[in-house]
């Protein structure tokens, strides 16, 4: 029914297509809490050519054009390709997924080659990475059940073995006996590793293959080195 000012409503469905068969769009309605529209091909944006969705009944996929400027033959050509990404329901590859019951993670796919978001990435228990146990949570990063990486109010706490392949040391380090700061530094040339500190404690045994001792030592005024001992009487040689 269309009224006189062009308003126009249809009891029972509506349905609208180029061919007879070939229906774009229509109506349904399966109760009045379940109803609404069907769109049975693309939803084009601002022109035929331009970004679209659409779904093949599973996921839902969206295309736009993806332009860009391609040097041939001296002359700077546009090019534009057909970029999709989609996204839908799939079961949970989640190592830590509920094992009394299907899981299952809403996945995006895309054939561009990364992911850019202009806001920070935020999970309210934690971020991992798919059939992996590595994942991130308040204050703890883990690779592993046994190596994990735990925040402390000082630091922070290494569980697991640690492999450096470069220098280790403090901020700042310079060496030798004015130097400041700590380091253990491989030599480029030789390939030997040398430890700087200003106090080391062994509690038990230590093997040294070659010992090389450098003292400095600056007296202003008397010095008196002596095993401990008494004396009663002071005698004068004259």
């Amino acid at each position: 029914m269309i009224s006189k000012f062009g308003s126009a409503y249809f009891p029972e469905s509506f349905k609208a297509g180029h061919n007879l068969g070939n229906i774009l769009i229509e109506t349904y309605k399966k109760s009045s809490e379940d109803s609404g529209v069907i769109f049975r091909r693309y939803i084009r944006l601002k022109s035929e050519d331009g970004p679209g969705f659409y779904s093949d009944g599973d996921s839902v996929f969206f295309e736009a054009p993806f332009k860009y400027n391609k040097v041939a033959d001296d002359d700077t050509v546009q090019i534009s390709e057909i970029i999709k990404s989609s996204f839908g329901y799939v079961e949970s590859l989640s190592l830590y997924a509920p094992l009394n019951r299907k899981s299952s993670s809403l996945m995006f796919s895309t054939d561009a080659d990364f992911f850019v978001f202009d806001k920070p990435i935020e999970g309210k228990k934690s971020i991992g990475i798919a059939d992996s146990k590595t994942r991130l949570l308040p204050n703890e990063l883990f690779f592993d059940d046994s190596i994990y990486w735990l925040a402390l109010d000082n630091g922070v706490k290494h569980y697991g073995n640690a492999y450096f392949v470069n220098d280790i040391g403090s901020v700042t380090f310079s060496s030798g006996f004015a130097g400041n700061g700590w380091g253990i530094i491989q030599n480029k040339l030789t390939g030997n590793i040398s430890a700087t500190f200003d106090d080391l404690t062994i509690r038990k045994k230590m093997r040294i293959y070659e010992l090389e001792v450098q003292k400095q030592s600056v007296t202003n005024g008397s010095w008196w080195v002596s095993d401990a001992c008494s004396g009663d009487l002071v005698e004068e040689i004259s």
